[in-house]
């Protein structure tokens, strides 16, 4: 991405998918005026749609977290100061 708004820090996930996930990220910040809620339920519900669910986005300004998460479904990015993690829950948890 070379929007100087937009941060990628961690990807598991195809380029496309990323790019994706950063429009609809930048659509709902700036166009719609989401607040965090909104954009984490608008890229849930897009992604659902989009890729077959079920995803999981969680946005904000601080928080941690660990995941396990489906190959190829993993996006930890920064756009205006916000974190956004995305990412595609594992169908069956590994055990151990």
């Amino acid at each position: 991405m070379d929007s100087s708004d937009v941060w990628i820090k961690d990807a598991d996930m195809r380029g496309d998918m990323q790019k994706t996930a950063v429009s609809l990220a930048k659509a709902a910040i700036y166009v719609h005026q989401e607040n965090e809620k909104q954009l984490a339920n608008r890229l849930q519900g897009e992604f659902d749609s989009r890729y077959g669910g079920p995803w999981h986005c969680i946005v904000g300004r601080h928080y941690a977290t660990k995941v396990c998460h489906e190959p190829g479904g993993y996006l930890y990015f920064y756009i205006n100061g916000e974190g956004v993690l995305l990412f595609k829950a594992l169908r069956d948890m590994p055990q151990g």
